[in-house]
Order: structure tokens, then C-alpha cells, then sequence
């Protein structure tokens, strides 16, 4: 008979791939705790939406009953605070725990983080909670497994982003020198680890940490992101004595405005290097390199792709405030060698340059095109990059997501666009409008402006 599985955090950045990695041909049901009640990823009968919360056991009780193996992945992460850590990470994870208990579930797959690991972490709740919660299902008598992710990345990863922010700034902040290592691995490679845990029978109360197959001190990771070398990344060193000073003060007050929270202080204060596992390498003979999880490993060393992979990830913040996968870049360049577009005139040469430097330009050129230059090629690039991305598995779902389920609250969301396009529309117009003008005047007397692609 088959198993049945019953998943918390399925609609998370790790949730979603887990999905797309289980075989579901060796699960009767593949339940998904969901608070939202969202249906749209019951793509296959397999898998169920339950509606249900955490924090509430009966609403997910009478499907345990049913169920042989538990994979306990929701937790509260980002900046938050420590009563929110708590709350979720620790108590969500007793009320499961006792639940399990109480009806017979066999096994308990526990996804906790490296960071449980680490001794150092003053005002870092999140990994408070995270070594809490790991004691609760140790000695839940439950037959389990914990298992250990350094950091993990890969389209959509929350700690890829943020340190790729960082990595971006004009003046990098390396806190303590960035000396210590950190070892990042895939997100498709921890839930193959975890699918593999899940078909491996008894579990045996195994604590596996996760890593991928580089090591490298933290400054050479941010310089990695950035794409340039840590000799050449302009460095801010902060001490870290006066790093964790300042935090300490700050971060009980205003820590949710702060770029750098003493919690995430902590990835540089801590070795983040997962120890080695027999098992795990068991379920990772073939660990992905560094070089695949960022964007432009999937690229092609082409001369002159430099400008248009900046190019499209700019636009890609601009329409869905994400950056785009490998997959999404490599696409855009293929575009461009199959159909290179070029702009008409000088003006919409310009606009292209504008709207491809920052997110910000991008919007205020995009609401000017519109209404004014509805055909011009930055026009047809964003229109091109949006139906690649629509066909992107990673961004589909991103796209096809309601602003949710209180019509009020979208109609105020709504409203607001509106107005703030608006007033993009008049500055843009205010702006754009005599250049356009101006250089139109100049094409007729110097003729036409050059291309871009």
C-alpha cells in the first residue's frame, strides 16, 4: 500500500520545488497545510490543499489520521520578531509534534537550518527558535530526521536576494573582514535530499547538515554575486565589535528599516560549512556547484552579453521585483540573437538607456511609452521578457498569484497603482516630452540615431 505524506510549508521557496521533485506515483495523497486554503497547485489528484493553520491542530487532526509520513518545513524567517519566532518556529512545531503523537504518525522529517549550529547568536531569534524546535521533535519519540541547510539558493532564494542587494551596493559592508566560510547549496539539491528521506524507511533520529560542493570565505561569495573579483569590489570594512555594538542598540527599535539585522549579522560571525554526511552525499552524489546557482552560469560566454543580462534583470525587477533565473536570461539572449531589435531614433535610444539602469527609470520610461511611444523598443523588450517569463515555471506562479483574497484590500491596491502611475505618467511627460521634442528636431537635421540591442 502506498504512503500517504502530509507537507507544512509547501508553498514556500523549498515547498514548491519539493512538489516538483516527489515522485507521486509512490504516495497515495500528497497532503499541503495551507493557511490561504489555495487550490492552484492541485495540479495532479495526488496532491490536497488542506486548509489549516499551524498553530491549529484540528484543522489538520482528521488528515494525520491518514497519514504515514510528516515533512515539517513552515517556519517564520526574515526579519521579524523574536515573540513571532517563537510563536511559529517553536510552538507550531509543539502543535504538531503533539499531533502526530496523537495520531500515529510512523515518521517526522524536520527541515531546520546550519544555523542551529552556530554558537554565536546574540539577538539571532530565528536560530533560537530553530535549536528549540529541533529539542522538541528529538524528544518527541517520534521516529525522525533533522536535517540542516546551509544556505540555500536558486530563483526566488530570500538570503541569495538580500545578499545580492548588498553585493550591489556602490561600497560593499564586509563585516569582520568576511573571513568566515559559508557553503551554499541548491534548492533543487535539498529537496532531492529531502525526497530521498522521505522513500529511505526508518529514519532513526539522523541530524544531516546539507551543504553544496564549494566552500568559500563570505567576502568572495558576496564578490561572486557581484560578478567581479574581491580584489577589485570596493570594500566597507565594518569591525565587527562595532557592527554588533550598534545592532544591539538599534536592532530592538527600528530593526525591521535596518539593511542588516544582528541576527543576519551572524552568517558573518559563524563557520556555515555543513559537516560531512554519508547518508546526505548518498542522497547528493552530484551536488551543483556555485556556478549554477547564480544567473549567468546558464549563459553563453557570448561576446557582448555583458550589457543585455544587466539589461534584463533590470527589467525583470521592473516587472515582477524579482531578479530573473538563469533559464529567464538565458532566453533573452536568445531572443535578442534571433530577432535583434533595434530603436528608431535617438529619442527611443535614450529611453532604452534610461529605463535599463535601475527599476525606478524603468517604471517612469515604461509609464511615458505607453500613452507616447507605445512601439518603441523598450516597449517591445519588456513585452518580450514578460511572455518569457510567463511560460518560466519559477515565475508563472509568481504571475498567476492573486493580491489576495480581501476584495477591499485589492481594490485599495489597485487604486493606489493607479495613482502612483499616474503621477509616474505626468513627472515622465514633464520630463520626456520636451526631449523628445528636441531630439526629434536634431534626427531631422543629423538623421537617425543608432540601434541597441
Amino acid at each position: 500500500m502506498k504512503p500517504s505524506i502530509f507537507i507544512t510549508g509547501a508553498s514556500g521557496f523549498l515547498g514548491r520545488t519539493l512538489l516538483g521533485t516527489l515522485d507521486s506515483t509512490r504516495f497515495s495523497k500528497i497532503y499541503c497545510l495551507d493557511r490561504s486554503g489555495r487550490t492552484d497547485r492541485d495540479a495532479s489528484p495526488v496532491v490536497v490543499t488542506v486548509p489549516g493553520d499551524l498553530l491549529d491542530p484540528s484543522s489538520y487532526l482528521p488528515v494525520l489520521k491518514d497519514v504515514q509520513v510528516v515533512v515539517h518545513m513552515a517556519a517564520q524567517t526574515g526579519k521579524a520578531r523574536a515573540a513571532d519566532y517563537r510563536r511559529i518556529n517553536v510552538e507550531g512545531t509543539r502543535c504538531l509534534v503533539d499531533a502526530c503523537r496523537q495520531s500515529g504518525v510512523e515518521r517526522f522529517v524536520f527541515l531546520s537550518s546550519i544555523a542551529a549550529a552556530f554558537k554565536k547568536i546574540r539577538g539571532y531569534h530565528y536560530a533560537r527558535s530553530k535549536q528549540q524546535a529541533e529539542r522538541i521533535v528529538s524528544e518527541s519519540g517520534l521516529d525522525f530526521a533533522i536535517l540542516r541547510p546551509t544556505m540555500i539558493f536558486g530563483s526566488g532564494s530570500p538570503v541569495q536576494e538580500g545578499l545580492t542587494r548588498l553585493a550591489r551596493l556602490p561600497f560593499v559592508p564586509v563585516f569582520g573582514g568576511g573571513k568566515f566560510p559559508v557553503q551554499p547549496v541548491a534548492v533543487a539539491d535539498v529537496a532531492r535530499v529531502v525526497a530521498g528521506v522521505v522513500s529511505s524507511g526508518r529514519l532513526g533520529g539522523d541530524v544531516m547538515e546539507i551543504g553544496g560542493p564549494e566552500a568559500l570565505p563570505m567576502r568572495e561569495l558576496i564578490a561572486r554575486l557581484r560578478g567581479e573579483g574581491s580584489s577589485r569590489m570596493r570594500v566597507l570594512p565594518v569591525p565587527m565589535w562595532a557592527a554588533v555594538a550598534a545592532l544591539t542598540v538599534l536592532d530592538p527599535l527600528v530593526g525591521r528599516w535596518l539593511p542588516v539585522t544582528l541576527g543576519q549579522l551572524a552568517s558573518f560571525r559563524n563557520d556555515g560549512r555543513a559537516a560531512a554526511s554519508e547518508k546526505a552525499a548518498g542522497f547528493l552524489p552530484d551536488p551543483a556547484g556555485l556556478d549554477a546557482m547564480l544567473p549567468s552560469s546558464r549563459i553563453s560566454p557570448d561576446v557582448g552579453t555583458t550589457g543585455l543580462e544587466r539589461e534584463c534583470r533590470v527589467l525583470c525587477r521592473h516587472l515582477v521585483r524579482r531578479d530573473p533565473s538563469g533559464y529567464v536570461i538565458g532566453k533573452y539572449l536568445d531572443l535578442h540573437r534571433q530577432k535583434p531589435m533595434a530603436c528608431e531614433n535617438r529619442f527611443d535610444t535614450l529611453l532604452l538607456k534610461m529605463g535599463s539602469k535601475r527599476p525606478f527609470l524603468t517604471k517612469f520610461c515604461d509609464a511615458y511609452a505607453r500613452f507616447f511611444r507605445p512601439h518603441t523598443c523598450l516597449r517591445q523588450k519588456l513585452i518580450y521578457l514578460l511572455a518569457i517569463l510567463e511560460v518560466s515555471p519559477e515565475f508563472s506562479r509568481f504571475l498567476d498569484e492573486a493580491d489576495g483574497s480581501n476584495h477591499w484590500w485589492m481594490l485599495a491596491r489597485i487604486g493606489f497603482r493607479g495613482g502612483l502611475f499616474g503621477l509616474q505618467l505626468l513627472a515622465a511627460a514633464i520630463t520626456l516630452l520636451p526631449l523628445q521634442v528636441l531630439l526629434g528636431r536634431r534626427g531631422k537635421h543629423g538623421g537617425r540615431g543608432g540601434s541597441h540591442d
